[in-house]
């Protein structure tokens, strides 16, 4: 009984850390396309400007 409960307590920590780390990777990925989403706005903005002042 003890290998019963010692097995499920191994597969119930798995399962919780595989949880959280698909968490955490998922957060930094969302942060990375944030950051090339936000340095692609600033230089389409850039670009805009200087056709703004060519024109």
């Amino acid at each position: 009984m003890k290998k019963a409960y010692t097995l499920l307590l191994t597969i119930l920590l798995l399962t919780i850390f595989s949880y959280v780390s698909l968490q955490i990777l998922q957060t930094k990925a969302i942060k990375s396309e944030n950051i090339k989403n936000q340095f692609l706005y600033i230089q389409a903005k850039n670009h805009l400007s200087f056709l703004g002042r060519v024109s």
